[in-house]
């Protein structure tokens, strides 16, 4: 993107193509004097613009351990004017945010803070006179360190739902450090909204808890708190009225402050028998290396015969055949098939539906494992 807009502090895309694609964001964070690629954050795209967009996670709290920025992108790619007003809705309810005036062809970035400083759980709701997309970016910058340590991003929700599925989660560690996860739920509605969650491991599904949300207010979950020390952790929310649910984790490496990297991700509202993945990279060289990893769900009743096939430069690479047993996740390092190759996207299929999504890491030379990170869903056509 620099190629063609250097030095721009707000910047939207547009992709078009004469035949289907796929595309994805990446975003870097290298602060002046630190190490590069300090903290990341990635998205699918929107396929489409919308008049409503709900964004479950957010967060302005600060205190001694750090704090966190909440940025809203807020983008007018069509050809009239379009004016949005945001909401953003809090344990204690929904807070009525800024108004703001996008020209055909541009974008606008709202800071959460200017209207709800230090507040750990913000949701946010974007109404529009005419369809936009949005984004929601977060920043966690610990105490006493550089700024922006850690990044998270998301495309919005364009509908509210009664059934949500998280195919990324981890809640294990060992002596290189340890990841928390956290769920998001947003009540965006005029009804109270009973959820209960339900946690996919490679073992089999484990009942997590029950919540009630009042209209106009969001909930955070802690998925340690009934499934803690388990690397693969996927999740299926469902709800008597409609929410939005999204997913955050957090990589804390043995000895650094907390949250050194971080990841975040809407949920999807239905399973596929096919998903797409473009972003990925196993790539290493003198400045560091990628890993990726492919997140795959069953949220089912039946067994699920999964195929991945990774797309590179020169080709299609045929990648590994696994089964997953009903109410289970698996994890697949891509880096075992198609090794130290920079570009690589992930096609997934399956005999039965399934949820997928793709994580991955960066690894500087001679500084910290794990330094940033980034993840999405995949896009089901």
């Amino acid at each position: 993107m620099a190629q063609y807009v250097d030095n721009e502090w707000s910047v939207s895309a547009k992709v078009t193509s004469d035949k289907p694609v796929v595309a994805e964001r990446a975003v870097y964070w290298s602060p002046a004097g630190d190490p590069y690629r300090q903290a990341a954050t990635d998205s699918i795209g929107a396929n489409t613009t919308a008049k409503t967009w709900y964004m479950a996670q957010g967060s302005t709290g600060r205190d001694v351990s750090g704090y966190f920025e909440t940025w809203v992108l807020v983008q007018n790619p069509g050809t009239t004017n379009a004016t949005a007003k945001l909401y953003y809705q809090t344990p204690a309810g929904e807070v009525t945010g800024p108004e703001i005036t996008l020209a055909p062809g541009t974008r606008q970035t709202a800071n959460a803070a200017d209207t709800v400083a230090n507040n750990w759980d913000i949701a946010t709701e974007v109404t529009s006179d005419n369809p936009v997309v949005c984004e929601c970016a977060t920043y966690w910058t610990p105490g006493g360190w550089p700024v922006r340590q850690a990044a998270a991003d998301s495309v919005g929700a364009s509908e509210s739902a009664n059934l949500w599925y998280l195919a990324e989660g981890s809640t294990g560690s060992d002596s290189t450090g340890g990841f928390e996860t956290w769920i998001f739920l947003q009540n965006p509605g005029a009804a109270t909204a009973i959820a209960r969650l339900y946690y996919q491991t490679p073992s089999g599904e484990v009942t997590g808890p029950a919540f009630t949300l009042a209209p106009g207010t969001r909930q955070t979950v802690n998925v340690a708190n009934t499934v803690a020390n388990n690397w693969s952790v996927s999740t299926r929310i469902t709800s008597d009225n409609p929410i939005v649910c999204e997913r955050a984790m957090y990589w804390n490496p043995a000895g650094v402050p907390i949250r050194q990297a971080a990841t975040d991700s809407i949920g999807v509202g239905a399973s596929s028998k096919l998903w797409y993945l473009a972003e990925g990279s196993t790539g290493s060289d003198n400045t560091g290396g990628f890993e990726t990893w492919v997140l795959v769900q069953n949220p089912g009743t039946a067994t699920a015969k999964a195929k991945l096939y990774y797309q590179t430069p020169t080709g299609e690479v045929a990648g590994p055949d696994i089964s997953l047993a009903p109410g289970t996740r698996q994890t697949v390092n891509v880096a075992l098939t198609v090794a130290n190759n920079w570009s690589v996207s992930t096609k997934v299929t399956s005999d039965n539906p399934v949820v997928c999504e793709r994580a991955m890491y960066w690894n500087p030379a001679g500084g910290p494992y794990r330094q940033a990170a980034t993840d999405s869903i995949g896009a089901d056509p």
